[in-house]
């Protein structure tokens, strides 16, 4: 017999709002993740996956997986059942807010939309001309 609370628990609550309110909190690997398989880091070379819609995750540079009870006794290794089943219900319908994981070199995206950015690109034309010469004509 399956106590319903856990099974609750499963259906309530989402890996990554797990991964995002423990401190230090993980971050998304947006560029790294796909739409089934979501990339979480934090700190050097911590890396976890959410997968089956919240449900499950699983560490690449391990053979850990599990659901989000086996997350919490991972992360909190000291901390037995009864307070991970505390700590869920914290958790249980809230949604991940998915915050980005900042990259060294990582190009900032524009607010400004598309047309307008390319409007306003400087020409390359008269840059060209000025350093190879005007395009030979063909005949």
């Amino acid at each position: 017999m399956s106590d319903p609370e856990i099974e609750e628990l499963r259906d309530k609550v989402h890996c990554a709002v797990v991964l995002e309110r423990t401190l230090p909190p993980w971050k998304l690997d947006r560029k790294e993740s796909t739409k089934l398989s979501l990339k979480y880091r934090r700190g050097k070379g911590e890396i976890l996956i959410v997968s089956h819609g919240g449900k499950g995750w699983w560490d690449p540079t391990s053979d850990a997986k599990g659901d989000v009870f086996g997350l919490v006794q991972r992360l909190e290794p000291a901390v037995n059942f009864g307070h991970v089943r505390k700590r869920l219900r914290e958790f249980a319908g809230l949604s991940p807010s998915f915050p980005i994981v900042e990259r060294a070199g990582q190009r900032k995206t524009s607010e400004r939309p598309v047309a307008e950015r390319w409007a306003d690109r400087k020409a390359v034309w008269p840059y060209l001309n000025s350093k190879r010469g005007p395009a030979p004509v063909r005949h």
